[in-house]
């Protein structure tokens, strides 16, 4: 009967530490998997990374041309009205009869706006005015600082 006992005992033992080894196994597979997991991740997070940079320069490629699309056709303007007007002498100036016969009504085609952006060409309230407190225009009688606008729908200072 003893004898008995202990023979349960030693399989019983032999049984568990089976389930031990298993399970260690086991463990030992998971924790593979997860630093292969690890390891993807971080490569996904590196390309992630990498195409935010490439994005960013193919951004400011964009508008690096645009900005030079918006200068050359401002030129281009610039030298069509030089070239018609050394061919075409200007008009002589009006009388001041001339001007009492013509009452034009306000219109806002009339009216240029000063405030207009650069890069995407939103005008109006578009368009916020800050003091640029880099630049100080004058001291007295208090500090005047130079002004900045920024555009709210592409964010670009000028």
């Amino acid at each position: 009967m003893y004898q008995d006992l202990s023979s349960r005992k030693e399989s019983k033992i032999r049984e568990l530490s089976n389930q031990v080894h298993q399970l260690e196994a086991r463990l030992l597979d998971y924790k593979a998997q997860l630093d292969l997991k690890d390891n993807q991740i971080h490569q996904l997070n590196y390309e992630n990374l990498q195409l935010k940079v490439q994005l960013k320069r193919i951004n400011e490629a964009t508008n690096q041309s645009q900005s030079y699309d918006q200068y050359s056709t401002q030129t281009s303007n610039q030298q069509a009205l030089q070239r018609t007007a050394i061919y075409h002498p200007p008009n002589p100036p009006p009388t001041p009869n001339q001007y009492v016969n013509q009452s034009q009504p306000y219109s806002a085609s009339n009216v240029v706006n000063k405030r207009q952006c650069p890069i995407c060409g939103a005008i109006g309230p578009s368009i916020k005015e800050y003091e640029d407190k880099t630049r100080i225009i004058s001291y007295i009688p208090r500090r005047i600082y130079a002004t900045k606008y920024v555009c709210i729908k592409c964010r670009h200072e000028f």
